[in-house]
């Protein structure tokens, strides 16, 4: 049976990342039925079938509903429930709606909006009829980053948008909201308030930006997420008080003996039952936890996981802890379909099977220990499974992990454990009887966390992440060598794992020329372009109030993830799209090299030299400079343009320049000096740009176009479309992030959204 159910698991997480998942609903109830006949035959194949085939239906009820091209600039008259919302600001909410119908039609779907200027603030349960804007479900799409198309699906959002109008027709149940304002009020005076209220009821916008990164820097993120880790701590700290309190009352029963009473007769439970009595209190105390905290993917799929292993210790002794555990996991994808999608549920099962490797590890070996000798063994031979199994995992799905955590965490949780979290909670409780003595608890518990933090913060000061320099492939190669030469298999095997991890070291001489990074970043702009581990970038993408901006989601990743050297940084620019995440660069980059119009460096006719390319600035002149500062012109026309080279290979870098300085760049260059083998169009393919004169001159190879898809100017303009219609253009809007390697003889070009083996999420 274990064996089956973890094919079925195998078959439903590959169906999660097929490239190809869609067929009509009959024919994948028929190739169910078969798989199931045929399970007897061979079980392995036809349950990994299964476990595909329950996957696409669930796939095909997400798809059976979405937003047609044609409806995309319309309104939309829905009718639905908040779910879930998030406050961006004092007017600015984005929500997610559970719809009941829309356009009078009934529909049941799952929206992510966002409102402005909303004056009344809506709460989860309000029942509301709104105008919307709709549009498909898209992001942005880059070899690192934040994959955000990836995080709707696996929330099965369904369509997002923004309000026009809004209505609350039905104010929804507010006892939940009525209590957070009340731990609001009572954490508001703490030093540590909005960590503390992250760990009581989930919700974490208010923990900063810096917080953050401390959490992030020293591997300690999951503290701060509902889940795991504070439902069993939750779980075991019910049990033991629900059995502390039943053998006082045992204790008690016991003096009655004396008056002639059988003691035991007046017990309710017998000794056999306490236990039992006790797990099924801590459970219901930790189900009405998790309702209270919102019921969070995260939290919802660690009490099914949490729920399935009680459960099968008090009725199903002898199953086994493995099938408990596969169990565990397929509870969670039928709640849950498309939780392989989530970094959580990697690093929540990839915790619960390092915890059961080092039970079954710490059993065998520590046989000869008893007590306090055997728990302390015990303790650290989790901490350490847990530090060392967990690093694959974050480093496959999170791109980077941090040797700091192998160090904090065995401190941290602990700490956390016995001090932090159940003061926290029992404050909480008591806020509901005593709230005088809860805000005891609750100072009690700032000041612990304070203590930790201080430590988190020396830690994260030591700088010590380190970020994925190896693509997937390496590291599934590096994994299975260390893997075969590790385990107890016939030499053979050692041997073949040994050959494969030598070549791994074996230095590759690489023989690329330079390299084009043209991102992603919606309706803006950012190119990097590299060589040999360094890296000149040219301009940012925007950034916005809310502090998300396209250096952190974008580029810095990109970086880390190459070990890159930044040498200099070219703003063309003061617009947000293209000079938003300067100030996240100079943060970041104190003393790389800024080259930009308004510190006069980048003015014709200068010239440098980095990543041993010749940068020649082409526009503005000095007179282009004056008319901007003293007629207030739109800076557009005052954009660096820059042209890249070496041997033939060059790269016309344009920024926002309309037809006043196309023209002056024609004027100033008649010769070849524009023609270019890329270049980029000027502004995101405005009408106000890209003239047939100027696309004649510079007369591309390569056209670079980056752009945000379904954004409300337009770009790109039917008559820049037109224009281009003879050249192969490069869009970022549906190639995703797109890289050109240019080797000696030869152009690779590879984009994000043009691989084969991309999943079903990214195509559609």
């Amino acid at each position: 049976m274990e064996k089956c159910l973890l094919a079925i698991i195998m078959g439903w997480v590959t169906a999660n990342f097929s490239p190809v998942i869609q067929a009509p609903y009959y024919i994948l109830i028929i190739l169910l039925i078969l798989s199931v006949l045929l399970i007897n035959k061979a079980k392995i194949t036809s349950s990994f079938t299964v476990g595909f085939i329950i996957c696409a239906i669930f796939t095909n009820n997400y798809l059976s509903w979405q937003v047609k091209a044609q409806d995309i600039a319309k309104d939309v008259q829905v009718t639905a429930f908040v779910t879930a919302q998030m406050v961006k600001s004092n007017q600015n909410q984005t929500l997610t709606l559970q719809t009941i119908s829309l356009n009078d039609q009934a529909l049941s779907a799952k929206l992510r909006v966002n409102t402005y200027k909303l004056e009344e603030k809506l709460n989860v349960g309000d029942k509301i009829e709104a105008t919307l804007r709709l549009k498909p479900i898209n992001g942005l799409h880059n070899q690192y980053g934040f994959n955000y198309v990836k995080w709707l699906v696996s929330h099965k959002i369904q369509a997002i948008g923004y309000v026009k109008a809004i209505t609350v027709i039905e104010h929804g149940l507010d006892w939940r909201e009525n209590e957070y304002v009340k731990i609001k009020q009572s954490l508001h005076s703490f030093t540590s308030q909005a960590l503390l209220y992250a760990l009581l009821t989930g919700d974490k916008q208010a923990i900063s930006q810096d917080q953050w990164l401390v959490l992030k820097n020293t591997g300690t993120v999951h503290l701060m997420v509902i889940s795991g880790l504070h439902l069993s701590l939750i779980f075991a700290w019910t049990f033991t008080l629900s059995l502390l309190v039943i053998k006082a009352y045992s204790l008690l029963i016991l003096n009655f003996k004396s008056a002639n009473i059988n003691a035991w007769a007046l017990c309710v439970f017998k000794q056999g039952e306490i236990y039992l009595f006790s797990s099924l209190v801590a459970l219901v105390a930790t189900i009405f936890f998790a309702w209270f905290s919102g019921f969070a993917i995260p939290t919802v799929r660690a009490l099914i996981m949490l729920s399935v292993f009680v459960v099968g210790y008090l009725f199903f002794k002898p199953v086994s802890w493995s099938l408990r555990f596969y169990l565990a996991m397929f509870c969670v994808l039928i709640y849950d379909p498309f939780a392989p999608l989530s970094v959580g549920f990697w690093l929540s099962f990839g915790a619960v099977a390092a915890i059961m490797f080092s039970l079954v590890i710490t059993k065998r070996k520590l046989l000869h220990f008893k007590g306090w000798a055997l728990y302390w063994r015990q303790f650290l031979g989790i901490q350490l499974a847990l530090g060392v199994l967990l690093i694959p995992i974050q480093w496959w799905v999170l791109g980077q992990f941090s040797i700091l955590s192998l160090i904090v965490n065995p401190l941290a949780i602990p700490w956390m454990s016995f001090t932090v979290i159940p003061l926290a909670l029992l404050g909480l409780l008591l806020s509901f009887i005593e709230p005088t003595l809860s805000y005891m608890l609750y100072s009690s518990a700032d000041y612990c966390f304070e203590l930790l933090w201080g430590v988190l913060i020396y830690a994260s000061s030591l700088s010590s992440a380190i970020s994925v320099q190896f693509s997937p492939l390496f590291i599934g190669c590096a994994f299975l060598s260390i893997g075969l030469i590790l385990l107890p298999i016939n030499k053979y095997l050692k041997f073949f794992g040994g050959v494969i991890f030598s070549l791994l070291l074996i230095p590759i001489e690489d023989d690329r020329w330079w390299r084009i990074q043209l991102f992603d970043v919606g309706q803006g702009l950012a190119v990097l372009i590299e060589r040999e581990n360094h890296a000149v970038l040219y301009d940012t993408g925007a950034a916005y109030a809310s502090g998300f901006n396209m250096i952190d989601a974008v580029v810095l990743p990109y970086i880390q993830a190459k070990g890159l050297t930044l040498d200099a940084v070219i703003i063309s620019h003061s617009d947000n799209d293209h000079a938003g995440g300067l100030q996240k660069i100079k943060d970041e980059f104190p003393f790389t090299e800024l080259v930009t119009p308004q510190n006069n460096r980048c003015i014709y006719p200068a010239q440098f030299i980095w990543l041993a390319l010749d940068w020649q600035v082409l526009a503005p002149n000095q007179n282009s400079i004056d008319q901007h500062l003293t007629q207030r012109l739109s800076d557009n026309n005052s954009s660096c343009v820059m042209k890249v080279s070496q041997e033939g290979m060059s790269l016309l870098l344009t920024g926002d320049i309309e037809r006043k300085a196309e023209f002056e760049l024609a004027t100033r260059f008649n010769d070849d000096t524009l023609t270019s083998t890329f270049a980029l169009v000027p502004h995101h393919g405005s009408k106000t740009s890209t003239t047939d004169a100027f696309v004649n001159l510079v007369n591309a190879d390569h056209w670079l176009l980056s752009r945000g898809l379904y954004n409300r100017f337009g770009h790109p303009h039917s008559d820049v479309v037109k224009r281009l219609s003879g050249y192969p253009v490069w869009d970022t809007a549906y190639n995703g992030q797109t890289t050109f390697t240019l080797f000696e003889e030869k152009i690779a070009i590879e984009t994000q959204l043009g691989r084969l083996f991309n999943p079903w999420w990214l195509k559609n």
